[in-house]
Parts: C-alpha cells; structure tokens; sequence
C-alpha cells in the first residue's frame, strides 16, 4: 500500500474481531489512491521521517515532504497540542500555566504554600482576590479547550487525521460541556461540538466500533427481558393475591 506523510487511511488491530483492519481517517475520493503511514510519527521532523524511511529504500515526496519549511513548524505545535494539558505553578505570575501554552488560569497560589491567597478571601495584606472559583474554572476549561482548538485547525491545514484528530475533538467537546452550563450560548456550541465528535467517532471508529455495539446491544436486549419477566412476576403476585382474596 502506497505510503505518505498525510495518509487517509489507519490500520489498527481490533481484538474484539481478531483482525487487521484498514480504516479510512478521512473522506476519500472516488479513484483517489489510499495511504497509509509506515512511521511511528507522523509529526516529527520531515529529517527524522526521511530516517525513518531509508530502511524502505525511497524518499518521500508528499506535500509535507516537498515543504518542510512550512510543515515543520506546524507539525512541531501540533505535536506539543497533543500532549495531554498540564499546568505547572510559575513564581514569577503566581498563578498556574499551561506551559504549552503560557496561559495561566487566574489562581493566586497553588493550595497548600505558604502564602497562599485563598480565592475571593482576604490576603495577609487585607486585599481581597478578584479571581472567584467559577473564574477559575471557565479559565481552566478555555486554557484546555483553546488550544485542542488551535490544534484541530492545524492538522486540518496539514491533512492530518485520524486517532489524534478524534482525541482532539473529544477534548473541544468535553470543554464546551463543562461551559455549557454557564450560558445558552455555550450550551449550543457544546451540543454543536458534540455532535461533531460523534459523528467524526461513527464515521472513523464505525468499522472498529461494530462488534462493541453488537455486544451492547445483546446486553441491553436481555437487560429488557430480564426487566419483562420481573414486570410479569410481579403481575402474576398481584393476580395470587386478587385471587386469595376473592376466594376468602
């Protein structure tokens, strides 16, 4: 199978059907050619990716191959984006930073320090924090779901599907649930993001997915039968004692 940089398919093994299976990561054109990656990163640096495939005995000449100057750069973000979001305590702002981003999330001091300035309480010096707990947590989810977002629009840029795309998405989509509850703007972005992860989770995983929901579905049909007979002993006790009492 043809190889490139920007493939449009995946192969995964999927243990539920013990088998290899080949999965389209984005749509596909009618005579378009079907690829797949051999390299374990698609987002190092198009050197490494050249490394990595001299042992095939070819040079690739993708459209990010072709233009490292422009691609590099863009693979390197997405490659810090897809790291799951950590922050870290910075003495210098007093405040926790997603050092992917540099963003911090509006806290005073982590709990715990020495000093600490409690949210929305009074400080030793009698001034009051202006950050409350809800601030927080919207700067939080933003500092989370800002750049999930920022990565989906370059890997789009790049034609870079598949797995990461979807971890991505579901991060947008869970971020936006949390803020939904704050505006019914926000809950009508949630529920649009969610649609969208789900549908990108049934177009993507759909193949992979089939024998999960055919078990789900076993177990929700007998999880009904078993709810039917309870409903009919339960009738059928009712009845006896109708009946006990009649003939008494």
């Amino acid at each position: 199978m043809i190889f490139s940089c920007r493939p449009n398919a995946e192969r995964d093994w999927d243990s539920p059907t013990f088998s290899l299976q080949l999965r389209a990561s984005k749509p596909i054109k009618k005579g378009e050619e079907i690829t797949i990656t051999y390299i374990s990163d698609v987002t190092d640096p198009t050197k490494e990716r050249q490394r990595q495939l001299a042992s095939y005995g070819f040079t690739c000449t993708c459209e990010a191959c072709s233009n490292p100057k422009l691609s590099d750069p863009k693979s390197k973000e997405i490659k810090e984006l897809l790291k799951p979001a950590m922050f870290l305590f910075d003495p210098m702002a007093m405040d926790w930073v997603n050092p992917a981003t540099g963003v911090g999330i509006g806290m005073d001091m982590p709990s715990g320090m020495p000093g600490m300035t409690p949210m929305g309480m009074a400080s030793s010096k009698g001034k009051k924090s202006q950050t409350g707990a809800f601030d927080v947590a919207t700067n939080l989810v933003n500092s989370i779901v800002e750049p999930a977002l920022r990565g989906l629009k370059l890997m789009e840029e790049e034609g870079l599907y598949g797995n990461s795309y979807g971890e991505l998405l579901g991060r947008v989509a869970n971020g936006y649930e949390m803020m939904g509850q704050s505006s019914k703007e926000k809950s009508r972005e949630a529920k649009a993001w969610a649609e969208k992860y789900e549908r990108y989770q049934k177009y993507f995983e759909s193949a992979r997915n089939a024998k999960q929901r055919e078990e789900k579905e076993q177990e929700e049909k007998s999880k009904r039968n078993e709810g039917r007979w309870h409903e009919d002993k339960q009738l059928a006790e009712m009845m006896n004692e109708m009946m006990k009492k009649m003939n008494a």
